[in-house]
């Protein structure tokens, strides 16, 4: 999958497009979808750029951490297909790793692969979805080396 980042202006994000990739691959592996010649765009924002986004397409005027919004049906034209676009809050996944007591980079590896399941047909609004979803995010973030890491 080809991934395009964006970061806006004032937003710092220390991993690289190959990192990105990397996350990518594991979350379409992950899915159990084909690897196809796909792309996606990525944008890196802060709470205020999502806030606008979330309102302005879902109605909601709040701050949140990831959205998708899907981009091409398959078979539209040849070439790469636009699988969709993914806007990400750095600025609230910088709090949710402090929240949630891991790692900024699991946290952003953990809403970009969510952005993407979204993408290829995943949702959590149901029950049974929910945990075939988790279950796909978690092995996607194991196959990169950000399992969840459990405390006993």
């Amino acid at each position: 999958m080809d991934v395009a980042i964006q970061v806006a202006d004032g937003v710092e994000v220390p991993f690289d497009d190959t990192w990105f990739d990397r996350i990518a691959d594991a979350a379409v592996v992950a899915s159990g979808r084909p690897r196809d010649a796909a792309e996606i765009a990525v944008l890196l924002a802060d709470d205020a750029a999502l806030q606008e986004l979330n309102r302005r397409f879902r109605g909601k005027n709040t701050p949140t951490d990831v959205l998708s919004f899907e981009g091409e049906a398959e078979g539209m034209h040849e070439g790469p297909r636009h699988v969709g676009d993914i806007a990400i809050s750095i600025e609230r996944a910088r709090r949710q790793a402090i929240d949630y007591q891991h790692s900024f980079e699991r946290e952003l590896a953990y809403l970009f692969t969510h952005g993407i399941l979204h993408l290829l047909g995943f949702d959590h609004e149901v029950g049974a979805q929910l945990a075939v979803m988790r279950d796909a995010e978690e092995r996607a973030l194991a196959q990169v080396g950000l399992a969840r890491e459990v405390n006993l």
